[in-house]
């Protein structure tokens, strides 16, 4: 006898006829209406019933008790599958800029961006799909359920997955670019036109960032690779590049921080402060600002003038032009070396500290010494006497290799000062005051073509070869 004759559609009368048995369609549910009143039933009346049930084939989901459902009394109910979930992706990296509910001030320039992510960071990790659970009709069929569907992620060479983890990382830093289910790392990234609030400040992890335009007034670029900068620099901003530095325009401002951990090439500078730990060619001139270098500088291109300012460099300094015919104090610094001079400044420090304890501790052995020989020191006395001059020895040994430290720092600061050479390839204006090492002199009247170097420990002026 087939399901559908057992459980006819008009449904089947049981109960003495006070009730229409029926079968959902799904096979998820037999159920009662009633024909009469509506009225509970017995235990016996529901024993009637299961026994039916069983006989017509149901044998899953048969409940003790029968439950009311509305106008339907629910004798047994089958499992619906649970369909499997679909593979996801959870981003490891953030992609929006945070706002702290406690800000006073928000900056608006850090609520953009251009997000980038270094070698060998976490990126996201996938969830693949799940099979699901399959489900059972009250006749104890098993109803498969649909496994979800997988994420296909599309990379590009930069992008690496780890199948065991499920994780997408960055085999190189640089720019994380998503676009629909492809997922790409640049190493290398240009930016159409100026930074300013369409763009927000910039920190870039990768090979290389160039800018077309502009870099406006207040913002800030950090690049750990090396920065191009097509147009000029605003006042207020802060250039930090831990790779090399080009900027083809204008720097201008007393605010402006611009800091270079590799080679720096730019236009011009007016008014500016810039730290460049290795060659800085300048194609135009330098007016006016705080320049500090750890190679050679160059600006004999274009006007090729240095005006005003201080100029500090560890190796050479050659310019066209030194001043101006203003006769504006300009501060030209070569051979010099800060952190040597900082590390001489330390070592003295402590020097000076260790003579100090040794002024101490010799007079409490002199002390200690006449007591001995007047044999008034008990056991513990002298052996706290010995203790005193075991310091004491040991501190003349601190001190023997701090000499010798700073002995080594003064000789490399005397190997600075004697390769250094300022060089004025046109000429040098009176107000302008040359400083190799320690040694200074001031330009009081002009000079044509000329370079200064140390001569028997002084500043000596040469002129310039060819």
């Amino acid at each position: 006898m087939s399901i559908h004759s057992d459980f006819p559609k008009e449904g089947l009368p049981v109960l003495n006829g006070d009730f229409l048995l029926y079968l959902s369609q799904d096979h998820q549910c037999v159920y009662l209406e009633a024909v009469v009143p509506k009225r509970d039933i017995s235990p016996e009346e529901h024993q009637e019933l299961v026994k039916l049930l069983k006989e017509k084939g149901v044998v899953y989901g048969l409940l003790h008790e029968p439950v009311w459902e509305g106008e339907r009394l629910i004798l047994a109910r089958g499992k619906l599958p649970e369909h499997g979930e679909d593979a996801s992706l959870e981003w490891l990296v953030e992609f929006e800029k945070e706002t702290k509910e406690d800000e006073e001030q928000i900056d608006y320039r850090e609520q953009k961006g251009i997000f980038c992510v270094r070698k060998g960071q976490e990126i996201a990790v996938k969830t693949p799909p799940t099979s699901g659970t399959p489900g059972v009709t009250v006749f104890g069929k098993e109803i498969p359920a649909k496994t979800g569907r997988d994420l296909t992620i599309k990379t590009n060479e930069n992008v690496g997955f780890d199948p065991k983890s499920q994780t997408y990382f960055a085999k190189t830093s640089g720019v994380i670019k998503v676009f629909g289910q492809h997922l790409e790392i640049h190493p290398e990234l240009y930016i159409h036109g100026d930074v300013d609030w369409d763009v927000g400040n910039i920190r870039f992890y990768g090979e290389k960032l160039i800018i077309s335009g502009d870099v406006k007034r207040g913002f800030k670029v950090l690049v750990e690779g090396d920065l191009e900068i097509l147009g000029n620099v605003e006042d207020e901003t802060s250039i930090e590049v831990y790779g090399n530095l080009l900027i083809e325009g204008l720097v201008i401002g007393e605010k402006v921080k611009v800091f270079c951990a590799g080679q720096a090439r730019i236009g011009a500078v007016e008014y500016s402060t810039l730290e460049i730990k290795k060659d800085l060619v300048v194609t135009d001139y330098l007016l006016g600002s705080k320049v500090k270098v750890g190679g050679d500088i160059f600006v004999t291109e274009g006007i090729g003038s240095i005006v005003g300012g201080e100029i500090c460099a560890r190796g050479n300094i050659t310019a066209a032009i030194l001043g101006s015919r203003a006769n504006i104090e300009t501060i030209i610094h070569a051979g010099y070396e800060e952190e040597l001079d900082q590390k001489i400044k330390e070592v003295r420090e402590k020097l000076a500290k260790i003579e100090s304890n040794k002024a101490f501790l010799r007079e409490a052995l002199k002390k200690g010494i006449n007591l001995l020989k007047l044999k008034k020191l008990t056991r513990e006395q002298i052996k706290e006497l010995e203790k005193i001059k075991l310091s004491f020895e040991n501190l003349l040994l601190l001190e023997e290799s701090y000499r010798e430290e700073l002995k080594k720092l003064f000789e490399k600061v005397l190997l600075f000062e004697k390769q250094a050479e300022v060089k004025a390839l046109e000429q040098v204006f009176g107000g302008v005051k040359v400083i190799i090492g320690k040694e200074v002199l001031k330009v009081t009247k002009n000079l044509k073509a000329c370079k200064f170097r140390l001569k028997s420990g002084k500043i000596a002026v040469f002129k310039v070869d060819g």
